[in-house]
């Protein structure tokens, strides 16, 4: 008998390649390239994220688009914010708006006030 798989662990491991190789800056990243970068299937890669992590392919990716841009404007990065976002792999102000709310509870212009030396 097969042992269970520890999709957590895996999704982990997962998680800390696209970290590594900032794949998640490509704006037109999908979970079928997100896999094929992984050497997996999509299957796997949606099981692990959402079993392992709790969380979707959209809001992973987004996610660490999110912590990206923060960690920006926490270093006090003088670009616009919008540039910022756009370089972390945002397609749109929209997107990028929502999400990051979303992650931090208060809007990317706060957060870099929130951040001035």
């Amino acid at each position: 008998m097969t042992p269970a798989r520890d999709w957590q662990a895996q999704a982990e491991e997962w998680a800390t390649r696209v970290r590594d190789n900032r794949w998640y800056r490509d704006d037109a990243l999908t979970l079928r390239r997100l896999a094929s970068l992984l050497a997996t299937n999509e299957t796997y890669v949606s099981r692990a994220l959402n079993e392992g992590l709790g969380v979707g392919f959209s809001d992973f990716v987004n996610g660490l688009r999110c912590e990206d841009v923060a960690a920006a404007l926490a270093a006090n990065d003088s670009r616009p914010v919008l540039a910022i976002a756009l370089d972390a792999g945002f397609a749109s102000k929209a997107s990028f708006n929502r999400a990051f709310q979303r992650r931090y509870g208060r809007s990317p212009s706060a957060y870099r006030a929130s951040h001035k030396p």
